[in-house]
């Protein structure tokens, strides 16, 4: 036999599912690094850019990081009505 016979076999839909939670449990410390750009351009003041600029830039990020998050939810949402639909089709109600 070959090794190849035991492997373990993962349905697509629940690989996905698991690699979009991780995304969004990712999706924070991504949001604290885009957050902290700023901070790099105050320590070259005089050649950075205005403050204002760095504020229209976090409030861009936090719009960005929210659009983020309620694309990625909304997926998981799908793919849990999936599920409970496909479990409704295996008993028979």
């Amino acid at each position: 036999m070959s090794k190849f016979d035991d492997s373990l076999f993962l349905e697509r839909k629940s690989y996905r599912k698991r690699r979009l939670m991780d995304l969004i449990s990712m999706l924070p410390f991504f949001g604290t690094f885009l957050f902290f750009i700023p901070l790099i351009w105050v320590a070259n003041a005089e050649l950075g850019p205005r403050i204002s600029v760095a504020m229209i830039y976090l409030f861009g990020v936090w719009i960005f990081l929210s659009f983020c998050q309620v694309i990625l939810i909304n997926h998981l949402k799908k793919s849990d009505r999936y599920e409970v639909q496909k479990l409704k089709e295996l008993k028979g109600d």
